[in-house]
Parts: structure tokens; C-alpha cells; sequence
């Protein structure tokens, strides 16, 4: 899980991950790299200036920066999927329900 309000722990948290899958425990587990964004960070960055509303992570970026640091081999012996989950506090069935179709989505893949 990502906050994508935390742009500077990203890179360590893509470092982490793709350390934890050189473990050949885990050679072909899927991974779901999970987006997320919690009631609390939404309050607090509404009333900040738009320079902090562009610095927000991307699934697009996740993906590249996850690719680039694991090697192509390596890239290719797992499937893997970004997904958003917006986390509301009155409402965590229903984030729950999202991030259980995006697994079920990424083991169709």
C-alpha cells in the first residue's frame, strides 16, 4: 500500500517491494500494488495550493518506477496490478470490496 500523498517515501516503498520478491518463496505470487488515500490526507490537502494537488502519485508512476527497478527477467515471472482505493472511514466494506476485485481482476490476467 501507497499513500499517494506521500511522494517522498516512494521510492523506498517500490525498493522494499521489489526486495521482498527476490525471495524464491514468492517466484509467480501476484502482487497488487494498492493506491491509496485516506478521508484524513483528502481534508488535509483540499485546502492546500494546487502545486501540492499535481504532486500526488500516479498509478502510471508506481508501474514505471516499479518496472525500472526490478530487471525484465524478473519483471516478467509474476503478474502485478496498481490499483486506487480511496480509504473512508465510514465506508471500509466497500474499499475492502474494491481491492478484492482488483485481485480477482489481476489473477484473470
Amino acid at each position: 500500500m501507497i499513500n499517494i500523498h506521500d511522494r517522498p517515501r516512494l521510492d523506498t516503498s517500490i525498493d522494499l517491494l521489489a526486495q521482498i520478491l527476490t525471495d524464491p518463496l514468492l517466484y509467480r505470487v501476484p502482487v497488487l500494488i494498492v493506491l491509496y488515500s485516506s478521508s484524513f490526507d483528502q481534508r488535509k490537502h483540499d485546502n492546500s495550493d494546487e502545486d501540492t494537488k499535481q504532486n500526488i502519485v500516479t498509478n502510471l508512476e508506481v508501474a514505471f518506477r516499479f518496472l525500472a527497478t526490478l530487471s525484465t527477467s524478473r519483471a516478467s515471472t509474476f503478474k502485478w496490478q496498481v490499483s486506487n482505493v480511496t480509504v473512508n472511514g465510514n465506508d471500509c466494506e466497500a474499499d475492502l470490496k474494491k481491492i478484492r476485485k482488483s485481485f480477482r481482476e489481476l489473477m484473470e490476467l
